[in-house]
């Protein structure tokens, strides 16, 4: 199929298989700040400074950061933590300044990634907030791609072979990121507070660089999130890089080789294209291609989850539904008419699943006939638990594809509810079958 992905790891579809190990894991590793700035003393990341009871309080006040010793983002978040904790210490100071260290690293790997391959990059000088990166849109007007947000961090494209592997390095330091902020205590919560206040002093101070105030701005934004509803800092560039990243695999996994036609893939493709334009997910005329077949296959994941709350054994929904399969379709009928909506796109968005997920021989079969098609379903399964592990909502949807064989049972169990609903439903369209 499509080009092979940046990593080979080991297989984790067939039934028994070992689930992935958390990919947060990979980047697990100390740093330490440099010597001295003048923004205050040294921090050693993932260090809080002299021991203190767990309990004592955070400053009151944060005193005003000097912004003199920030020359990079890592320096800058370094600056931050130094203001923010003052004299403090304690388990809290030593999480807090794990995170800043993590933040600045990943600044400095994505300002060196973007670097990489751009004229001059080596030779100029590159503050961590504006790397290289740069592309000019219509009109003449440039974007300018950071590195303090990972902006800088390309999703990947399927018809460029290898555009997985930026986004695949900078996922596990993302991880981890993310997985060191996950359910905050109150404490934790406080000190990202007095770090956010922080760094929006560094971003008015007048002895901050021009060119680091988005940054110190950005940081601040994201910070005071973490410290109100447990938003994780970068939480969102990391939600659009994993999505973005399984629907790559997912499309890698049914996309034929170039200038070789798979019957297998072609007569697959076709059949979801057909049910997807037949219900309305589609334009009408639209080509099959794999960006469609992409397309299609994550929203009707998307619409299953949605409403499966309807599913639950005993309520008046799936009550309905088992009298409709029985032959009694009167209480199907009277329920709201939003939720027989939401059944009927449920029916059919399992009517799509079921044809590619459905026989259990036709990955495998898929998988023998491309030796990469193999590796892209691996990192599928192994991305769709890392969804799970870090409790990414939005994407949670992917989930059900750690664990395709397990998916096939469900859509099978589901299959004669989904079949009535679709039959029982004409006014909605329901004659589609």
């Amino acid at each position: 199929s499509a080009s092979p992905p940046s990593a080979s790891p080991p297989s984790l579809l067939p039934e028994g298989a070992a689930e992935p190990a958390s990919l947060a894991e990979a980047a697990e590793a100390p740093s330490v700040s440099p010597a001295s700035t003048e923004a205050g003393p040294a921090v050693e990341r993932g260090s809080a400074g002299r021991p203190l009871p767990d309990g004592q309080p955070l400053p009151s006040a944060v005193p005003a950061a000097d912004a003199s010793g920030a020359t990079d983002v890592a320096s800058l978040l370094d600056a931050a933590l130094c203001a923010a904790r003052g004299d403090a210490g304690g388990a809290v100071w030593e999480w807090a300044g794990e995170l800043t260290s993590q933040l600045g690293a990943l600044s400095i790997a994505s300002d060196a990634a973007a670097g990489e391959g751009t004229a001059g990059g080596a030779a100029a000088a590159h503050d961590g907030a504006t790397p290289p990166q740069r592309k000019k849109k219509k009109g003449g007007a440039r974007v300018r791609f950071s590195a303090y947000d990972l902006s800088a961090v390309s999703p990947p494209k399927l018809q460029r072979p290898g555009s997985e592997a930026p986004t695949e390095q900078a996922l596990p330091s993302l991880a981890a990121v993310v997985q060191h902020q996950r359910s905050p205590s109150d404490e934790q919560r406080s000190a990202a507070a007095a770090i956010a206040d922080a760094m929006g002093s560094l971003a008015a101070s007048p002895d901050l660089g021009v060119q680091l105030r988005p940054a110190a701005r950005f940081y601040a934004s994201e910070l005071r999130r973490l410290s109100t509803d447990g938003t994780p800092v970068l939480g969102g560039r990391t939600s659009e890089l994993l999505s973005s990243l399984l629907r790559f695999h997912l499309s890698s996994v049914f996309a034929e080789d170039e200038g070789v036609p798979d019957p297998l893939i072609s007569t697959l493709r076709a059949k979801v294209h057909e049910q997807a334009a037949a219900h309305g997910f589609l334009e009408v005329g639209s080509e099959p291609s794999e960006e469609n077949f992409s397309a299609v296959v994550t929203q009707a994941l998307q619409i299953l989850e949605a409403h499966e709350r309807h599913l639950l054994a005993g309520g008046e929904t799936r009550d309905a539904l088992d009298a409709a399969v029985a032959g009694r379709a009167e209480a199907l009928l009277l329920l709201d008419p939003a939720v027989k909506h939401g059944l009927l796109l449920w029916a059919q968005s399992h009517a799509m699943l079921l044809a590619v997920f459905g026989d259990a021989a036709v990955l495998p079969q898929v998988a023998a006939a491309h030796a990469n098609a193999q590796q892209h379903l691996c990192r599928l399964s192994a991305l769709a638990h890392l969804v799970v592990e870090l409790g990414m909502s939005e994407e949670h949807y992917f989930a059900p594809l750690g664990d395709v064989p397990a998916l096939s049972a469900k859509l099978h169990a589901m299959a004669p509810l989904a079949a009535a609903a679709r039959e029982r439903l004409p006014l909605l369209g329901g004659d589609a079958k």
